[in-house]
């Protein structure tokens, strides 16, 4: 059983979901776990009862098919929405899965010139 606040209405209140652990294909799911997170889908009709999936176990919660998808390897494509898609211990980083990457900084190439006067 896995609680937390209602957010979908203006009344104060804990929304309760049975919460069973997935596997490739079990649907639907209504949260990602990675590591001692939960992402739970953003939508107003999530079932009472629905599996989370955890990247530790090689799934994620898909947001296109509600189902428990296989995670991606390093190098696939992926959408940064997509929590838990690359992995335990990877990340999405500009459309690609990459493991324990964070995105490089962007230098403003005028900027760094003027600087280095």
């Amino acid at each position: 059983m896995s609680c937390s606040p209602d957010l979908s209405s203006k009344k104060a209140g804990i929304v309760c979901k049975l919460a069973i652990d997935g596997k490739a294909g079990d649907g639907p799911c209504i949260a990602t776990r990675s590591g001692a997170s939960e992402f739970f889908l953003d939508a107003p009709d999530l079932p009472a009862r629905g599996f989370i999936c955890d990247s530790a176990n090689g799934v994620y919660c898909s947001f296109a098919t509600t189902k428990c998808e296989p995670t991606q390897s390093p190098g696939d494509r992926c959408l940064m929405t997509e929590l838990g898609s690359c992995g335990a211990n990877g990340q999405c980083v500009y459309g690609k899965c990459g493991v324990g990457e964070a995105p490089p900084p962007r230098l403003d190439t005028a900027l760094s010139l003027v600087c280095a006067k």
